[in-house]
Parts: structure tokens; sequence; C-alpha cells
């Protein structure tokens, strides 16, 4: 359980608490809560194992008990030794993880620090079928959890409402197979994205640019969104 919050709410609704874990800062509304944040596992009872989940290392005086902080399982020093940055989890410090999770941690890492700065800083496309308008499609700086589409002539017209990541339900990538990118593959000219939203299915098509200046920009950008959807 948490115990007392170190600090105050902040005025972005975030919190800073100290579990059993360590600190954390998470989110208290819902609403602005990350798509990309997951909550603190449960603890195994101490009692109900006697061996390490990954050696099988018998527990003793000298062979501690290790929670790992991203599975919550118990190991064994030596199968839980490493610490590492667990953005997903809102921890403030390097957390112990188990060798496991080391791995799934750095490809956490890897997408907060090399995919995220990019669907923060959006991409220019072309919104819908016909009578197309311009759009620049970025992620909400402050929650990381909505695409936002503005028009590109006027940032204060919103062609399309906002939709939330957890709220996507399917991305499907369209090509042009006359026309083939660097890897010889056919080249991605947009995407249709379907998602849920006021109790209802929806969907949004989202075409690249025809102009080479945006277009690389806007093709590395839905790449990025299929790697983190």
């Amino acid at each position: 359980m948490a115990s007392s919050p170190t600090s105050p709410t902040s005025p972005s609704g975030k919190k800073l608490v100290n579990t059993k874990s360590g600190l954390r800062m998470i989110c208290l509304i819902d609403d602005e809560r990350s798509a990309f944040e997951i909550d603190e596992p449960k603890w195994q009872n101490d009692n109900d194992h006697h061996i390490c989940n990954k050696c099988g290392a018998k527990f003793s005086f000298k062979t501690r008990r290790h929670h790992c902080r991203r599975c919550g399982k118990i190991y064994c020093g030596s199968c839980c030794t490493t610490k590492v940055a667990l953005p997903r989890l809102s921890f403030v410090d390097p957390q112990r993880v188990c060798t496991d999770c080391v791995i799934q941690a750095k490809k956490e890492i890897e997408m907060f620090e090399r995919y995220l700065p990019i669907l923060l800083k959006g991409a220019e496309f072309d919104l819908g079928d016909s009578d197309a308008k311009r759009c620049k499609c970025k992620l909400n700086a402050k929650t990381y959890r909505d695409l936002m589409f503005t028009d590109v002539k006027d940032a204060n017209s919103l062609p399309h409402e906002n939709v939330c990541l957890t709220d996507i339900t399917s991305i499907h990538c369209m090509t042009d197979p006359l026309n083939q990118s660097s890897d010889g593959k056919p080249q991605l000219v947009g995407i249709n994205l379907d998602y849920f939203s006021d109790s209802r299915s929806k969907s949004i098509k989202l075409n690249v640019p025809n102009e080479s200046l945006n277009r690389s920009t806007s093709v590395h950008y839905l790449r990025t969104l299929q790697k983190v959807g």
C-alpha cells in the first residue's frame, strides 16, 4: 500500500507518493493519465515462495529474497540485481528488476527516449478522402495520452477530435505497390486509424503529403506510431 504522499498535488494533477518499491510520480486524474503508464505490480508473498523464480535457488539466511519492481516476482540476488529506470511505472529513481524484466525495461526506455519525442514533435498529413485538409498530428505533451489535430494554416482550428491512444483498436497501412521505398517495400502513403469514442466505433484517415519535404517526416511519424501503438 502507498504511504502518505511526500509532496502536495501538483497543478498537473500528479502527486509524488512513497510506495514500498520507491518514489513514484503518479497521476490522480484518469482522463489525464498517460497511455504508456502501467500500475505497480502486486508483490508475491514471501511465505508462499521458498525458491528463486528464475534459477530455483533455495532461500536462506544467506540467500535473500528480492522482489522485481516491474513484475513483482521473487528472485535471489543474482537473478534480480540490476537497477534500471522504469518510466512506464513513473518511478523517480532506477529500480531493482529481474534479468527478464531488464530486457523489457530497456525497450521501454528506448521508446521514451527515441520514439515519443517524434510523436510529440508531430508531422503533417492530409485528412480524409475528399476536400482534404492539411493538419498537424502530434501527441499531447501534457498527458502523453491523446493524438491532437490542428489546422496547419490556423493553429486555433481543430479539424478533428482528439484520439486517445488507449481507444485505438487498429491501424491499417495504405501502401502504393507501384512505388517502392529504399528497403524495397511498397511505399507507405497513409493509414486508416480505427478507434472507439462516445460509445461507438470511428475512424480517421491520415494521408502522407505528396511534397517530398513533408513526405519523409510524415512516413517516419506513421512508422513510429505503429511501433508504440
